[in-house]
């Protein structure tokens, strides 16, 4: 239902001029008996598909804009998410490597307390 809408609202825009039209022929006909409607219909019945038309056009141009720059652009995205993955790969490894620096120095500060501070000097 709502794969090509463009195509589907655009046959719905012709069938909608086409009804108009002879709704506004009908409506012509009738205002002989005093019925001022059939211009309204027809201006209607002109212009109301014009812009479902259009809107149309637009999504057609929209999905034609989107797939080329897919395409064109689908080698930088590429290179920009392994840049990213790198990115994160160095950050891993940096964190790593703080815990393992923090892990040398994890044997002095298990020591007992009062051993750590008793090299304290006084500050009397």
């Amino acid at each position: 239902m709502f794969t090509n809408i463009e195509k589907k609202l655009k046959g719905i825009a012709v069938a909608e001029l086409i009804c108009g039209i002879v709704i506004a022929i009908a409506s012509l006909t009738v205002m002989e008996d005093g019925l001022p409607v059939a211009p309204a219909v027809l201006l209607v019945s002109l212009i109301s598909p014009w812009f479902i038309y259009a809107f149309a056009e637009l999504l057609e141009n929209t999905k034609k804009i989107c797939r080329t720059l897919e395409i064109v652009f689908a080698e930088n995205i590429f290179k920009a998410a392994e840049r990213q993955k790198q990115l994160e790969k160095a950050k891993k490894r940096e964190i790593q490597e703080k815990w393992e620096k923090a892990a040398q120095y994890a044997p002095y500060w298990a020591k007992d307390s009062e051993a750590v501070n008793s090299r304290k000097p006084d500050r009397t």
